[in-house]
């Protein structure tokens, strides 16, 4: 199995106040987390070098102005080049999660594969390489919404992992 990792940080973060790139839990920056869990991890940053700071490797999307399926598709295209089978995606305000389930995600991931309760979780995903045509003809066509991907293509709903309770998103400063 081969895994990429790619950190969702390209919004707006307009609820937020700030970058959320730049969001610490505990006095660590989460990205710094994610990048701690993973061997090969990207940082997508939306547009080109807004986050210079961050020693990762980034990525501006290849396509500006497409949310989280602009992020995908960059995210995509980058690890075919590179040979990967699979992209992990994690959004940078995704706090809570463990290693595991994104490694138990990537088990079988013939298209995609997501925890599901009743709803998807498609910014804490596995995606195979092998869509990227398709999402770059959703993109092409404005069907951004990613959980319509993940309808359309098949994905594997997972059940929540145990200790899911501990996992949420970030919106607001106050948390």
């Amino acid at each position: 199995m081969t895994l990429s990792v790619y950190i969702l940080a390209g919004g707006k973060s307009e609820r937020f106040g700030s970058d959320k790139a730049y969001l610490e839990i505990d006095g660590e920056a989460n990205w710094q987390r994610i990048a701690a869990a993973f061997e090969d991890v990207t940082l997508l940053e939306g547009a080109s070098d807004r986050l210079s700071d961050i020693p990762l490797r980034r990525l501006a999307d290849v396509v500006p102005d497409a949310g989280p399926m602009g992020g995908l598709l960059t995210a995509l295209q980058d690890a075919n080049q590179r040979g990967m089978d699979k992209v992990g995606l994690i959004s940078v305000d995704m706090v809570g999660w463990q290693p595991a389930w994104l490694e138990s995600l990537a088990e079988n991931c013939e298209t995609a594969n997501a925890y599901h309760d009743e709803l998807w979780q498609p910014l804490f995903a596995v995606y195979h390489v092998s869509i990227e045509t398709i999402v770059r003809a959703r993109i092409q066509s404005g069907e951004l919404a990613m959980w319509r991907l993940l309808e359309s293509i098949g994905a594997k709903r997972q059940a929540l992992p145990q200790g899911w309770s501990t996992f949420r998103s970030i919106n607001t400063p106050s948390r």
